[in-house]
């Protein structure tokens, strides 16, 4: 297949292209240069042709600029203008605000919800039972405080681009979907925690350290949910 190479940055161009796609100057039947598959040059006329004494000096003639919309810089990725120190302030009030009601709201069903199924179970209550169901409710708040946190995240988000103070820099989002998954990955936490803490012992059941680990487990997995939504496209 031929090819003519271009006068300004001698790139390979197919033979119907009359602009150049890498550098962007137009290519007229005057300064086409082709050549083979083989590199060699199918361009029988002079390289060099004479100069008229008539014509303009090259300094007097406009210099033509490479077209640099075409080039690799302009298909750059994560090149995102930084929103403005308002919209920061905005997005992290409503997202505090999201977390807090979350959060009180989440500790109050987990207590009064958790004390209903014990109570439920009558007494002697079997521990194997409310050991599950505490840790569930550790699970749950840490799941309500994630999704309280992207709630308030994405209602400030929606209203700063709305307003325009994002520079037209499109925010992004946390999804409804990641939302359930903090609930169903945090309980299933617990309840792994729970099975592992009745493996080794009624004893380490009742101690401090698996109720931290439990809610550490937790915090991390949503932490690493969010952290895929907001991670960059490589």
């Amino acid at each position: 297949m031929d090819f003519k190479k271009c006068p300004g940055c001698s790139a390979e161009i197919e033979l119907e292209n009359n602009k150049c796609p890498v550098c962007g100057i137009e290519i007229t039947d005057n300064s086409e240069h082709r050549i083979d598959e083989n590199g060699v040059s199918l361009d029988r006329r002079p390289q060099y042709a004479k100069k008229s004494a008539f014509a303009p000096s090259s300094a007097a003639l406009p210099q033509q600029r490479p077209d640099t919309k075409n080039t690799g810089r302009g298909y750059e990725h994560n090149i995102n203008p930084r929103i403005s120190a308002g919209t920061v302030l905005i997005i992290g009030i409503l997202a505090v605000a999201g977390l807090a009601v979350a959060f009180i709201a989440s500790c109050v069903a987990a207590i009064v919800g958790g004390a209903q199924i014990i109570d439920s179970l009558g007494r002697p209550r079997p521990e194997e039972l409310v050991m599950p169901i505490v840790f569930g409710g550790f699970a749950f708040v840490v799941a309500s405080s994630f999704s309280g946190l992207a709630i308030g995240y994405n209602a400030g988000a929606y209203i700063c681009m709305a307003a325009g103070t994002t520079k037209g820099r499109i925010l992004t989002l946390i999804p409804m979907l990641t939302m359930g998954g903090y609930y169903l990955a945090s309980v299933t936490a617990a309840l792994a925690v729970s099975f592992l803490g009745f493996a080794a012992g009624g004893r380490f059941i009742f101690s401090h350290t698996i109720y931290y680990f439990n809610i550490l487990l937790c915090i991390l997995i949503c932490g690493y949910m969010t952290n895929r939504v907001f991670r960059p496209e490589e």
